[in-house]
């Protein structure tokens, strides 16, 4: 009994020192699937701790694999949460770039996407999880793409506007 309690302690000890140690951070990207991950990244952007924005959901692999639909291609400046669903067989990760130019401006010779002007991300979004990135946007144009080898090429993308 003084082993379990001892071992509820120090578990809760734990989880507030990580808890302290996260900080301040600019983004907010939270993947849920077995077992349950949170990712911080580096942005060019502000972003919320709570995924408290307007709702944008995204969907990677319906109709096919490297298909990228958006159920709302336009929102107001401001707080913006992506539910990023991955409904395909393979690993996505989702990248939102400012794109004043379109797609077409970002591919590089090797098919990828540049990144230069990414705001945020979630790096790995398993087959059949999700996740969510909560980011403050500027009023402009953006790419949401996957840039996994092959997958920009392939069409993985879709225009996004923030007015």
């Amino acid at each position: 009994m003084k082993r379990a309690r001892l071992a509820a302690i120090i578990a809760i000890a734990g989880a507030a020192a990580a808890i302290a140690g996260c900080g301040d951070s600019s983004t907010s990207a939270t993947t849920t699937a077995p077992p349950a991950t949170t990712t911080d990244t580096e942005t060019h952007s502000t972003a919320t701790v709570a995924a408290t924005g307007t709702p944008v959901g995204v969907t990677f692999g319906t109709p096919t694999e490297f298909s990228t639909t958006v159920d709302t291609p336009s929102v107001a400046a401001g707080d913006v949460t992506f539910t990023v669903t991955n409904n395909g067989k393979m690993m996505h990760e989702f990248v939102v770039v400012a794109a004043p130019d379109g797609p077409a401006a970002l591919k590089e010779a090797n098919g990828e996407a540049n990144e230069d002007d990414a705001v945020g991300e979630i790096e790995e979004v398993a087959a059949g999880s999700s996740g969510t990135l909560t980011l403050n946007l500027k009023a402009g144009k953006y790419v949401l793409l996957c840039n996994l080898p092959g997958h920009f090429a392939g069409g993985m993308f879709v225009e996004f506007t923030v007015t």
